[in-house]
């Protein structure tokens, strides 16, 4: 049990006590900043509940492209694919030997964030698939004839 200074007398009381044994007043060990801290740390607890969700989940119907499944991909692969074209910011994504590439809009998001790191990633390790190497490329210059290469715009290796 810790003990606290009562907000109005100041005599130390339980930080649980309900009224203080000395003036009476109402929960004595929370003060108004406490009160305000919990909120505020509450606040920004559910911003970011929220924007891991709307990456992780946010879907749109209106992709320019669907990306490609090759025929001769291993299972692994093709269930990572299938996934992660759900995403609405995979705009064309395709494995290569050792590696997936994500073709997306290279001004729409952060590639580099962690959260999308961790969303791509994930989706890999959780179908199975032995690509730890990804690069985020820009569709725009693959769209002009620039290899996968030309066009990177982030790479990122997943960890096991």
């Amino acid at each position: 049990m810790s003990l606290k200074k009562c907000k109005e007398c100041g005599v130390e009381v339980s930080t649980k006590a309900m009224t203080c044994p000395h003036c009476g007043v109402r929960h004595p060990g929370i003060t108004d900043s406490d009160t305000a801290k919990g909120c505020l740390g509450g606040c920004f607890g559910v911003i970011a509940i929220a924007v891991f969700l709307s990456i992780m989940l946010d879907t749109n119907s209106d992709k320019n492209t669907q990306p490609t499944i090759e025929p001769n991909d291993e299972p692994a692969n093709v269930a990572a694919k299938e996934e992660l074209k759900n995403f609405y910011w995979v705009k064309d994504l395709y494995a290569s030997p050792g590696h997936m590439n994500i073709g997306v809009i290279p001004d729409e998001k952060q590639w580099g964030a962690p959260m999308i790191n961790i969303a791509v990633c994930s989706a890999l390790k959780r179908n199975g698939s032995n690509l730890r190497f990804v690069r985020f490329v820009d569709v725009y210059k693959l769209s002009a004839g620039k290899s996968p290469r030309q066009a990177e715009i982030i790479t990122v290796t997943c960890s096991d």
